[in-house]
């Protein structure tokens, strides 16, 4: 086993603020920890203190309570709102302990007496190079996902498109206000959500996703504010946390908020508001800072008109709209996508298709895509996997040469007559393939209570689709 030893403070180059009105002590504070290989700055007041920490934050400041003008306490209120990831150590006098104590409370990390012995600080100091070094090492990381998110799941041609993500951009710099996304299914709202989230000065925090489509309406409630110990037969033992409060300090996205009951309406409601809830069957309150951004596929003006959407949660959610359009109405953005999933696929598959022929492009691009980004993902999957060549061909989309926009509302029906219950399975089918196996959006493709289409599928033996819908649940498919 190879045992890594974590970098002292002074091997990452961290860099000292030294705050001290006595100048002998100053230098010598100053010689000595740079001996020891840190950087330093040195400030023998308050106020110009401040200044340096304005221009550039150290990563740990030595901070005398007792100085002229602003005193240590005042600088260290400053410094943990304006610079709370600096790590302050204050130095007082023996009879100023009292005060020493006061600002430990105010958030000093630590406090030494004077005169200062350097074992007792190399070892705060060690303390801190452990912290340091892990907040970089968390950094690095997330530095590397926003790298990836940035290049391999946005993909944006369309004039359109870019509009809409410069306009995500902004939103998430200014993380004041919650966001309604609309668009069709599998237009990428989700996609939309993460580069606000990414953009926001919350990014460091997480993003919690929640499909409320697929999750059962006796569930809801304890999925979103969690529940209390014993909360109800089933329940774990030690209680659970809620969607909500996992998304603390970060973003909570609700997908498909259009699905949400009623009452779950009334509770986000609340969480909006800024208000403390209680988990279910918890007597403990539960207080959150946490932003929201809602998506949904239906209109929601109507819904609150139908009753089956609360108005003032309509307002709450609608401060900021973004409408993202159907892939047939970015057609820019079609072939970029294409050849994106078509990378992405030939590694799945251990394939070597280079690329699409001109015929083949051109029927990528009149195709209406109904299913839109999702269904475009789902086609280049299906033929990458079947076909074997260097280039993608017409012959490759035979299957698409069916205008799905042709289909009437009417159907003639036939006079040798038709199996209804073969047509029943054949529609269900066709809507689970089209939502890529979310349940909740299938049923309501086909105008059917999702109980209905569970019948169903139980009675045609659909077992396969069963199967994505557990996918579902747990996130990793049906998401926008």
């Amino acid at each position: 086993m190879i045992d890594v030893a974590t970098p002292h403070v002074a091997d990452l180059q961290s860099t000292i603020l030294i705050v001290e009105d006595n100048p002998n002590h100053l230098l010598f504070m100053t010689d000595r920890l740079e001996a020891e290989g840190y950087k330093t700055l040195a400030a023998s007041n308050g106020e110009k203190a401040l200044d340096l920490i304005k221009k550039k934050p150290p990563d740990v400041v030595l901070l005398d309570i007792m100085l002229p003008g602003i005193n240590g306490i005042e600088v260290l209120q400053v410094i943990r709102k304006k610079a709370p990831d600096v790590v302050v150590i204050m130095t007082t006098a023996l009879d100023e302990v009292d005060k020493a104590v006061e600002s430990m409370k105010l958030g000093a990390h630590e406090y030494l007496v004077k005169p200062i012995k350097f074992g007792p600080l190399n070892t705060i100091l060690k303390s801190v190079g452990e912290r340091i070094s892990l907040k970089m090492e968390v950094e690095r990381l997330r530095e590397l996902q926003r790298e990836k998110f940035a290049l391999g799941e946005v993909v944006v041609a369309d004039p359109k498109m870019k509009r809409i993500f410069s306009l995500a951009k902004k939103l998430g710099e200014t993380d004041l206000a919650t966001v309604l996304i609309t668009g069709e299914t599998g237009t990428g709202k989700e996609i939309v959500a993460r580069t606000i989230h990414l953009s926001s000065p919350r990014f460091e925090q997480p993003l919690v996703v929640v499909n409320c489509g697929a999750i059962p309406k006796e569930l809801i409630e304890s999925e979103l504010i969690g529940y209390g110990k014993g909360a109800f037969t089933g329940a774990a033992k030690e209680g659970k946390k809620g969607k909500v409060e996992l998304a603390h300090r970060g973003t909570l996205f609700l997908d498909e908020i259009g699905e949400l009951p009623l009452p779950a309406q009334t509770i986000l409601l609340r969480i909006l508001d800024g208000q403390p809830f209680y988990p279910v069957g918890s007597t403990s309150e539960v207080s959150v800072d946490v932003r929201i951004i809602a998506a949904t596929n239906r209109d929601l003006e109507y819904a609150v008109a139908e009753g089956a959407f609360r108005k003032d949660l309509f307002f709450r959610l609608n401060v900021a709209h973004i409408n993202v359009p159907a892939l047939r109405e970015r057609i820019e953005d079609i072939l970029p996508l294409a050849k994106k999933f078509l990378h992405e696929f030939n590694q799945k598959y251990g394939k070597s298709f280079q690329g699409y022929s001109k015929e083949a492009a051109s029927k990528l691009r009149a195709f209406p895509w109904l299913g839109n980004i999702r269904e475009l993902k789902n086609v280049i999957e299906r033929f990458v996997l079947y076909e074997e060549d260097s280039e993608v061909r017409p012959e490759h989309l035979s299957y698409l040469k069916r205008d799905l926009t042709d289909i009437g509302s009417t159907f003639i029906l036939p006079r040798e007559g038709i199996d209804l219950e073969n047509v029943f399975k054949d529609f269900i089918v066709q809507a689970l393939e089209l939502t890529l196996g979310n349940q909740a959006q299938a049923a309501r493709l086909l105008g059917i209570s999702f109980s209905t289409l569970r019948y169903r599928m139980d009675k045609y033996g659909l077992k396969e689709y069963q199967k994505d819908a557990t996918l579902t649940l747990s996130g990793r498919k049906g998401g926008d």
